[in-house]
């Protein structure tokens, strides 16, 4: 199973269970191993925090000390090494510890296959939790979506240091229109199955629309209109089979009319340079 889905498991569940009950003793250290070769170290070099999806800390670590920190509570940091060197790290070593001074080594690495497994030992008893990484082949569409989510969302105005702003200050900025299935027309009742918004980038080179349709029925969303010179195009479809539900902005090429049929229990954005 993948990292996140490890951390919803029945099996991290049960390790919760046991060292909260305090059936396993005191914990009296915990490594954890995770590694999957993903790139060439040669490649690595190439890689730079301004164009790159984030580094093993932020690609597997988040996970791995958020299923920690849910097992054994807050941990203290002692000492951290990387390769980053100026770009982002495929290797990265933490030595971590609980709140009643056990000590814990996290491994993380993108150029090494390690055994993937966290290990606790307590004075009552070990316990091994395994990661799979099998299903990551299984649900390759999946893996690739969402590849393609958090690299547009690392090229977004927003993640730019010049339009570093808070949350109240973006909203006050009001680049959001509200619609339903009608354009300006949301409806916010109960009853409602569906929304739809466009957003502006704040360089405002690009326009954004997105469709979401939780009927059981497709709808037929209205579009906004453009400039002359521009033109709605689909980024993603969900109802679409991979690889046509997402591509790279640069790859867009399906072009949308003045409406746009949103299947069932799906999302659609399209896209508009300006």
């Amino acid at each position: 199973m993948s990292l996140h889905a490890a951390r919803c498991s029945a099996g991290a569940q049960r390790v919760r269970s046991l060292v909260a009950s305090g059936r396993l003793g005191s914990i009296v250290r915990f490594d954890a191993r995770i590694g999957v070769r993903l790139l060439g170290a040669t490649v690595r070099k190439e890689h730079r925090r301004t164009s790159a999806t984030g580094g093993v800390l932020a690609d597997h670590g988040t996970d791995v000390f958020a299923l920690l920190i849910s097992w054994l509570g807050p941990l203290a940091p002692i000492a951290l090494a990387d390769d980053s060197a100026g770009g982002v790290e495929a290797e990265a070593i933490a030595r971590v510890t609980t709140l009643d001074g056990a000590p814990g080594t996290v491994v993380l690495s993108r150029l090494r296959s390690l055994p993937n497994s966290i290990v606790l030992t307590a004075t009552k008893g070990r316990i091994e939790f395994d990661v799979d990484w099998s299903l990551l082949e299984k649900h390759a569409d999946i893996h690739r979506f969402l590849k393609h989510l958090i690299r547009v969302r690392l090229q977004r105005d927003a993640s730019q240091e010049e339009y570093s702003m808070s949350l109240n200050q973006l909203l006050k900025k009001g680049l959001i229109k509200w619609h339903g299935i009608k354009l300006f027309e949301p409806d916010w009742s109960n009853e409602s199955h569906s929304i739809a918004f466009t957003i502006q980038s704040l360089g405002g080179d690009m326009m954004m629309h997105s469709m979401l349709n939780a009927y059981y029925g497709s709808l037929e969303f209205e579009l906004p209109e453009l400039a002359v010179s521009a033109q709605w195009k689909r980024w993603i479809d969900t109802s679409l089979d991979s690889p046509d539900d997402i591509c790279g902005w640069n790859e867009v090429s399906v072009k949308a009319s003045d409406t746009y049929l949103v299947q069932p229990r799906s999302v659609v954005i399209l896209i508009a340079k300006l």
